[in-house]
């Protein structure tokens, strides 16, 4: 690993740092709406994205990208956290970490190839519904002036980036909306009613797990699919970015840099994460292609927490499940109907078994494999009777 490569670093700095600062601010609305699908308060969420950032800065294989709590992992938690707690969150990240190096070290990135784009966008479609389910229970719970700042919100967010380009749309919403319910001292469910926001540097420390083969039966399964869909996600964002600089990242590297991060947030009492296709598009954009870009929006979002806490509390519920919503629909690949249209039906039927698996399991590991079985089965038994 090339841990300082000057280039990597120094090349145009006052760019990199800038576009880290937006990349802070852009991804704290998804962090903390991810925290509440996994069941954990967004402080931690957001603290393990700092760790995350720091680690994937020096150690990772793609400058420029950005990585941290991402809803594919924190789908994947919320059966853990709600039946064993945050301890054996912290546990399963740790071992998610060792699974990512020791794949990466196998070579895991050349397979990725061979996933199909039926199973893709079932993938996605999946993920998408889920971060739409699990809105459900708020907008349930909701009052009419719940309402009237979710339509608002979501309003918001469609019309905001037709003519605002240079700030994400979920940023302003936050702010004008936040300010409005906080200047009329409205009565809305806010983000500090539901999980008290107390920022503080983290400690490290040992999961305080049974070291017992039971605790590993627990943990493993969840482990395994931390693993395997964070490397996932964190390929096609790897590619992604590399389309967008039109230079090569390093997946190897990128794999081992992904396992030691998981493996740091856990000592650090967070929750693992993995590469975050929007905040690494905006932080591309906004000029950062460099390792001080995530560097710096560490850094930010450490200051952010750590001085307006306070601030993220009066987040309105409403608010973020506008954003939530809008994050969920941008997820669904709306052309796949299309798409499998026009292959042959194993295409068709491996991107909903794939949804459907991941739907019915709330594991998207599970639902990539099952998707991956439906269609080279179906294509080999098609050959073998050609």
């Amino acid at each position: 690993m090339q841990l300082f490569n000057k280039k990597e670093w120094a090349d145009s700095p006052i760019q990199n740092i800038l576009a880290g600062l937006v990349t802070s601010i852009a991804i704290i609305p998804e962090v903390i709406g991810f925290a509440f699908v996994a069941g954990i308060n967004p402080a931690v969420g957001l603290m393990s994205t700092v760790v995350l950032s720091f680690v994937i800065a020096l150690l990772g294989g793609r400058p420029g990208m950005i990585t941290g709590a991402a809803g594919a992992i924190a789908v994947l938690v919320g059966g853990l956290v709600s039946e064993y707690g945050l301890q054996y969150l912290f546990a399963a990240s740790i071992l998610a970490g060792i699974f990512q190096m020791i794949l990466g070290s196998l070579g895991i990135a050349r397979l990725v190839k061979y996933i199909p784009q039926a199973v893709m966008f079932g993938f996605f479609n999946a993920l998408g519904l889920i971060i739409f389910l699990a809105q459900v229970p708020s907008i349930r719970e909701g009052n009419p002036l719940f309402f009237i700042f979710l339509i608002i919100g979501l309003a918001l967010l469609y019309v905001i980036p037709r003519y605002i380009k240079a700030i994400p749309a979920p940023l302003i919403v936050l702010a004008i909306l936040t300010t409005i319910s906080w200047a009329l001292n409205l009565p809305m469910t806010r983000i500090g009613d539901l999980a008290p926001i107390q920022a503080s540097l983290p400690s490290f420390s040992l999961p305080s797990v049974p070291l017992t083969f039971e605790s590993f039966k627990i943990i493993a399964p969840v482990s395994l699919a931390i693993a395997l869909v964070g490397l996932l996600e964190t390929f096609l964002t790897l590619n992604l970015v590399d389309d967008m600089t039109h230079t090569k990242g390093n997946p190897k590297q990128e794999a081992l840099g992904q396992g030691v991060a998981n493996i740091m947030t856990g000592l650090f009492g967070g929750i693992a994460g993995c590469a975050m296709v929007g905040q690494s598009v905006i932080n591309v954009k906004s000029g950062g292609t460099s390792r001080l870009s995530s560097l710096t929006t560490g850094l930010s979002l450490l200051s952010l927490l750590l001085l307006f806490s306070p601030v993220v509390s009066m987040i309105p519920m409403a608010v973020l499940v506008a954003i939530m919503i809008t994050v969920s629909l941008s997820a669904i690949q709306w052309d796949s109907w299309s798409y499998v249209k026009t292959r042959p039906p194993y295409h068709g039927a491996a991107l909903l078994v794939t949804m459907m698996v991941v739907l019915v399991t709330n594991n998207l590991a599970l639902g990539v494999g099952a998707g991956l079985v439906i269609f080279y089965g179906w294509k080999k038994f098609i050959s073998s009777n050609a």
